[in-house]
């Protein structure tokens, strides 16, 4: 409370979390790397088989029937590509990935010390965040709550880095 109170955030530093991101969208993934402060390990498209792998579909693309039937085919066709590729003509699997949308689904373990999980938490929890980001964002917050209730209170966000 103490440091908190004080702004003396570096203490925080000594504080590390570790959170396993899944079914998040290859986009969103690419957003959590841009924190450079944080570690992460993100699953390789390299030697995984992405025939089966689900998407993501945003709300805005959701909620309109048009949109969501043009995501389908898109999602569709790309599929029946990658599978060509790989079973008919021997296209390595790293090289048929190059087909797969910014949707497609993608696990992520990020670790991060608790100084930059409240500036990352202020940046990414804000209502001008991508979408995706700030769910997962908002969860991470949930997370870090339960460990260290009182540096992650929601009456401090304002106090935060």
């Amino acid at each position: 409370k103490m440091y908190m109170a004080l702004k003396h955030f570096t203490v925080f530093e000594f504080i590390d979390f570790t959170f396993e991101i899944s079914g998040i969208s290859r986009a969103c993934g690419n957003e959590l790397v841009r924190h450079r402060t944080a570690t992460y390990l993100q699953q390789s498209q390299r030697h995984v088989d992405l025939r089966d792998r689900g998407v993501i579909v945003p709300p805005s693309i959701h909620s309109n029937i048009v949109n969501e039937e043009a995501m389908e085919q898109t999602d569709k066709l790309w599929r029946a590509n990658y599978i060509f590729m790989v079973d008919v003509n021997g296209v390595p699997k790293e090289d048929a990935r190059f087909l797969a949308p910014n949707s497609i689904e993608t696990r992520v373990i990020m670790k991060i010390d608790g100084r930059n999980l409240l500036h990352f938490l202020k940046l990414r929890t804000d209502k001008s965040a991508m979408w995706e980001i700030r769910e997962v964002a908002n969860m991470m917050w949930e997370e870090a709550k339960k460990v260290c209730p009182y540096i992650f209170d929601v009456k401090h966000v304002d106090k935060w880095i």
